[in-house]
């Protein structure tokens, strides 16, 4: 390339001192090199194993999906034949069931998250107060009884 007409433009390009030392590396530089290789092969060995855990934990929860609308779809048959081949009313007992099922497991479910977050919360204000003790010989409700006891008089 001649970039103004008289002197070849070289940029971009690699002098042979540059090609010869790319081909015949240091040792210390060729170690450096296959180390960060072995890091790298291990990182997409990691992601591979994880990629392949995540796609088999994806299957075994479809199975599950389908095993639990199998069981529903049981349910519906049996009370199909409790009702005397009405299909309409046996889903429709099978539908009510099941909303009530998880109204009563999101009811559980939800009290018990309360009840833990409260626990939790309880807890924390108790450490405060035991650090508040520990610090200042007194914690924040007993100083506010002394306030208030001082104000009455």
């Amino acid at each position: 390339m001649v970039a103004d007409g008289n002197k070849p433009d070289f940029s971009g390009y690699a002098t042979e001192r540059e090609d010869a030392a790319a081909d015949d590396p240091t040792p210390a530089s060729a170690f450096g090199e296959v180390g960060e290789r072995i890091n790298e092969v291990r990182d997409y060995a990691a992601y591979y194993v994880k990629a392949r855990i995540d796609k088999l934990k994806v299957a075994f929860r479809n199975i599950l999906v389908m095993a639990a609308l199998g069981v529903v779809g049981l349910i519906a048959g049996g009370f199909t034949a409790l009702f005397g081949g009405h299909a309409w009313a046996a889903n429709l007992l099978t539908a009510v069931l099941l909303l009530g099922a998880i109204g009563v497991g999101a009811y559980v479910a939800l009290t018990k998250i309360t009840k833990t977050s409260k626990e939790r919360m309880v807890h924390a204000y108790e450490q405060l107060k035991r650090e508040q003790r520990a610090d200042h010989g007194t914690d924040v409700h007993e100083r506010a009884g002394e306030d208030r006891a001082t104000a009455a008089n």
